[in-house]
């Protein structure tokens, strides 16, 4: 990932609704059930079809029409789709944004941590390696 990446990655989380966010199935025309993303004033942000129909009954509603419409639901809940909106919602704007302060600190830590060993390294080349033990000794760092 370069820097450029990054940057793009945080001005996009920056621009995007704040999280957190929140996948559900739902059906929007009473025909099909889709898979959707909502922030958490549930403002949709995404939706896919999940190919998964509404089931109706014709007559008077019975407990066979109560299975079948939570068959489907739970259908809907399983497909792609729902894993993927699933996923979308993990990554709402402040995990991203987690994620890379993380990436940033670990750098510099990095940084840091290189900085410290060329510093230790340089002590040792000016104390000759004198010291019989290729001049390093215990609390020498």
């Amino acid at each position: 990932m370069t820097e450029e990446d990054i940057t793009k990655l945080r001005a996009l989380a920056e621009a995007a609704t704040p999280g957190p966010w929140i996948a559900e199935v739902d059906a929007f025309d009473h025909e099909e059930i889709s898979a959707v993303v909502a922030d958490a004033k549930t403002n949709l942000l995404f939706t896919s079809g999940c190919d998964v129909s509404m089931h109706h009954s014709n007559d008077a509603w019975s407990t066979e029409d109560s299975r079948l419409r939570d068959a489907q639901w739970e259908k809907a809940k399983a497909s792609q789709a729902m894993r993927d909106a699933t996923y979308i919602a993990a990554c709402s704007p402040d995990v991203v944004r987690g994620l890379l302060d993380r990436l940033r600190d670990a750098q510099d830590e990095i940084s840091r941590l290189g900085r410290q060993l060329s510093v230790c390294a340089t002590e040792d080349v000016d104390r000759g390696n004198s010291e019989g033990s290729g001049g390093w000794t215990p609390g020498g760092l």
